[in-house]
């Protein structure tokens, strides 16, 4: 029988300041990005119609997931600090030029804006790690997606209203002036994260070697395999939603506004209360499984409803899920990939839920076409369903694997 330890979590005001600075930063940072990613929707439906809406997000995606193994091999081979002023002060400069520039040339901007983010999320992802104790962890990963719920859920409506007031330019160059925020926190903070791998001579097929850490570890793959279905689910969801609150349920884009807000509640109140989840499983392992199927439930809960209240609380318990998920996944990333590989471990799992991300919004927006959105609300909470009971075993089976490192 495997002996479960349970580790003291750390309160969220006794982590290093370097942490705190760290999320405040990228907090402020995403915020931004939030808020130009709106005012670029509405940019591309002005200058290049309904086909530009999705170009854009094609543009914003794309290189997560083509670059993934590329950024992930930079990541472990050379040191944190340098990587991030580079990268930032060039996001930073792209974002003054999709201020200045207009039509078709807004997609290579963008294109280069997330190939700088496939470089940095790994980057600040195996930095982390090595800046706190194993029983500050919890706290301090539930500290970075809390703000950074709060970011996502504040910065469509914070886009909204500066689009409104001061048009296309000003919130871009704002978000530019985040990234240079971003810079100063990477400055002046006196760590660094030397990897094991810095100043070695190239191996053949080291390159994709975190595709092969993930697919030899039967616990990793099959979490992996699992939540990003939910991710397409989720995303299929996503689509359907406005459809569903505005033209089935009757509500009003208030109605949708209120909605959407209580999906972001759920998320905040799960990730302010990272450091007490792990009392209510044995591990993240079982924690991912249950919230998944959490996640199942809220969206069946959504797609069932007859009133607008019942969607919302829906959405609570969705976010609530989610958010517990996502903080879960963190602490079993950084905990059990070794910090040669994590560079790359990271990177190829944000490119593999991007493209589960792409796939669907695409899904989603032929489906709610053919079907209508209740019975995609329906569907989705059917096929989420039915991953968790294909995948759910070789995850809870999985832990010990995951803890066997290959070389």
């Amino acid at each position: 029988m495997n002996q479960v330890v349970r580790v003291r979590c750390c309160p969220v005001d006794r982590l290093p300041a370097s942490i705190k600075a760290i999320a405040v930063g990228r907090g402020l940072s995403i915020l931004g990005d939030q808020v130009a990613l709106i005012t670029l929707a509405f940019r591309a439906k002005a200058e290049l119609g309904h086909f530009g809406l999705a170009a854009i997000a094609l543009a914003g995606t794309l290189p997560l997931l083509l670059l993934a193994p590329w950024a992930g091999l930079l990541v472990d081979r050379v040191r944190t600090r340098p990587i991030l002023f580079v990268t930032l002060v060039v996001q930073g400069l792209l974002c003054i030029g999709l201020a200045l520039v207009s039509g078709w040339w807004l997609l290579a901007l963008i294109a280069a804006l997330a190939a700088g983010t496939a470089v940095v999320n790994p980057a600040w992802g195996a930095l982390v790690p090595i800046l706190v104790s194993d029983s500050e962890l919890p706290a301090a990963i539930g500290l970075q997606q809390s703000l950074t719920t709060a970011a996502q859920t504040m910065g469509p409506f914070l886009g909204g209203v500066l689009v409104y007031y001061a048009g296309f330019h000003v919130p871009l160059l704002g978000d530019a002036v985040t990234f240079f925020v971003l810079v100063v926190v990477a400055m002046l903070l006196r760590v660094d994260r030397i990897p094991s791998g810095a100043g070695q001579d190239r191996v053949r097929g080291e390159t994709f070697k975190g595709v092969t850490f993930i697919w030899h570890h039967r616990g990793l793959r099959s979490i992996v395999i699992l939540l990003s279905v939910f991710i397409a689910a989720i995303s299929v969801v996503d689509v359907s939603d406005i459809f569903f609150i505005m033209d089935v349920l009757h509500g009003s884009a208030l109605a949708y506004g209120v909605f959407f807000a209580c999906f972001g509640i759920g998320m905040l109140a799960a990730t302010l209360t990272a450091r007490h989840h792990t009392v209510l499983a044995k591990g993240p392992d079982q924690l991912i499984v249950l919230c998944c199927g959490t996640m199942a439930a809220g969206i069946l809960i959504v797609g069932s409803s007859l009133t607008i209240w019942q969607a919302a609380l829906g959405a609570v318990v969705t976010g609530i899920a989610n958010g517990v998920a996502n903080v879960q996944f963190g602490i079993l990333m950084a905990r059990r990939t070794r910090d040669e590989v994590r560079g790359r471990v990271m990177a190829i799992v944000g490119g593999i839920f991007g493209a589960a991300s792409i796939i669907g919004f695409g899904i989603g927006g032929v489906l709610v076409t053919l079907l209508g959105s209740r019975w995609v609300l329906l569907g989705g909470a059917a096929v989420s369903g039915l991953s968790l009971l294909l995948t759910a075993r070789p995850v809870l089976r999985g832990g010990e694997d995951l803890l066997t490192q290959p070389t």
